[in-house]
């Protein structure tokens, strides 16, 4: 996927979710012609058919691993998704959650049930409700505008890691089904984290503000060497490392080969490592 057309996914994503909820966008005549062209892609909903109905609230569940499992079949055999719905599986001690803002009472209530459960509101509510299952209709209008616009997906160079299950993407079908994946299939980071762990990267490297990629990690237990990078002047000095750790790797992976002794090059490449190291 281009950067260009990821940027114009990015841009359509939101104001999709946004006029699939009940807090609708302005008719037609009011809008611009990228809002107007979106709409075009969303079904006509009769009065009270919309995903979301009412604001709802995101809540973080923390416990363990098995309350969370005993919460979850609660959850699965009492309760609509429409009033709680399971949207991130965040870590092995944390699942986020949507909750109707007219059925926070009875979500409280439910807890002296699970005494061993903590909920921490993340935000205000909102009718913004990515990964969602009941998003599935904007999914298909992601899908449609997608398909009108042209873009297209290309068999990933290297395997990618999904978000959204246990598994390596590796065609474009599955890359397109990872983006779509995010309007209405959960987030299963700890499932991420764990297939991170699995290939045994040298380390993870966020790209852009804001550091969550790192939370995560650290959430999950990950012991993989990471670090952000924005790109700003700061930042200038974390590839000339991870360039200098590849020729240190290198280096000793030719001596261990050939048996040869280390000469000259070899202990300057050791210097300039030890330095960088201490900077």
């Amino acid at each position: 996927l281009s950067v260009r057309d990821g940027i114009r996914i990015s841009e359509a994503f939101t104001p999709l979710m946004l006029l699939a909820s009940e807090q609708d966008a302005p008719p037609i005549e009011q809008d611009d012609a990228f809002i107007a062209g979106l709409r075009q892609h969303l079904p006509r909903f009769a009065p009270g058919e919309r995903p979301v109905r009412e604001p709802a609230h995101v809540i973080a569940l923390h416990g363990e691993p098995e309350h969370l499992a005993d919460l979850l079949d609660h959850l699965d055999a009492t309760v609509p998704v429409t009033d709680v719905e399971i949207h991130k599986r965040y870590s092995w001690r944390q699942m986020n959650a949507y909750v109707r803002t007219g059925y926070m009472e009875r979500f409280r209530q439910m807890f002296e049930r699970f005494p061993f459960i903590e909920t921490v509101e993340l935000k205000e509510p909102t009718t913004f409700l990515a990964h969602a299952s009941r998003m599935h209709v904007v999914r298909d209008a992601l899908a449609s505008w997608m398909t009108q616009q042209g873009i297209v997906f290309t068999d990933p160079q290297v395997p990618l890691v999904a978000n959204h299950r246990d598994a390596l993407l590796q065609t474009a079908a599955e890359v397109r089904d990872a983006v779509l994946a995010m309007t209405d299939r959960p987030m299963n980071s700890e499932a991420t984290v764990a297939r991170i762990r699995a290939i045994d990267a040298d380390m993870v490297l966020e790209l852009g503000p804001g550091g969550k990629s790192l939370e995560l990690l650290v959430a999950n237990g990950a012991e993989t060497p990471s670090a952000p990078w924005t790109g700003t002047a700061d930042d200038a000095g974390l590839f000339d490392a991870i360039d200098l750790s590849g020729r240190l790797r290198g280096t000793l992976r030719d001596l261990l080969t050939t048996g040869a002794t280390p000469g000259p090059v070899e202990f300057a490449l050791l210097r300039t490592a030890f330095r960088t190291a201490a900077g």
